[in-house]
């Protein structure tokens, strides 16, 4: 399969919207760090930030690898898969919420101060490394889930995933050093706000897939809501739970005058 041929099959434009939307974060936190270390004077701890990035991407690769090894060998029950499912969801809300958050550059400048700051109060380079190695490990944690999930979809580890991946993390590898050229000069907030929303919406998707895969084995009830086969109120209810609590979450953070 060529690249052209890849460019129209969804299980490649799924499995490269994970891997960029996921890396993006990630580069974008780790060359603010960057940066601020050299503002703050202090380009001598940046060995510590490159040391953790590298052992996160190690980490990931390895995650990666026993997912992968796990997957094919057990022949994982669907029941698992619809645990795997959840779990990515749970993460996604948890980065949809973080992004939303931090859209305000007040708010997004003030965090990075604040990890840098602590970092440099010490006297050893292990809270540097532990601040870069969380923001790219987990990331790729994330990353694994989800192309886990796409694999459960997609019949197994197909070779458009592994494509996606190898594609993805070239595209990322520039960005980064456009990124670090242009001093972070993307306009922060929107992207943070349309990629909130994606990851939102991504997760609602992985909790109603998940629910049926529970369904599936029999692990959760199945409750028709006369709307079709494909959804049921068990599937229903969380998904609007979790929009609620989103909505909820903003008008809150409005309240508050942050937003």
């Amino acid at each position: 399969m060529d690249f052209i041929t890849s460019l129209t099959n969804p299980t490649f434009l799924q499995a490269l919207i994970m891997v960029l939307r996921e890396g993006l974060e990630s580069i974008l936190i780790f060359a603010a760090l960057c940066l601020y270390l050299i503002k703050l004077d202090a380009p001598q701890r940046l060995p510590a930030l490159y040391g953790g990035a590298a052992a996160a991407l190690v980490a990931s690769v390895l995650t990666g690898w026993v997912a992968v090894t796990y997957w094919q060998v057990a022949d994982l029950h669907a029941g698992v898969e619809g645990l795997f499912m959840l779990g990515a969801a749970v993460l996604v809300f948890y980065v949809s919420g973080w992004l939303y958050y931090r859209q305000d550059p007040a708010i997004w400048t003030k965090y990075l101060k604040d990890k840098v700051a602590r970092a440099l109060a010490t006297q050893t380079v292990w809270p540097l490394v532990l601040l870069a190695f969380l923001a790219i490990y987990r990331e790729g944690l994330e990353t694994v889930l989800f192309l886990m999930a796409l694999a459960s979809q997609a019949g197994g580890w197909v070779w458009p995933i592994w494509e996606a991946v190898l594609v993805g993390s070239a595209v990322l590898v520039v960005l980064y050093f456009a990124i670090r050229k242009f001093a972070l000069r993307l306009p922060l907030r929107p992207v943070f706000l349309v990629t909130s929303a994606v990851l939102f919406l991504m997760g609602l998707h992985l909790v109603i897939e998940g629910v049926h895969e529970l369904q599936e084995v029999a692990w959760l009830p199945m409750t028709s809501l006369g709307l079709g086969e494909d959804l049921t109120l068990e599937q229903l209810l969380p998904a609007l739970m979790a929009a609620g609590s989103a909505v909820a979450g903003i008008f809150c953070l409005r309240g508050k005058g942050g937003l």
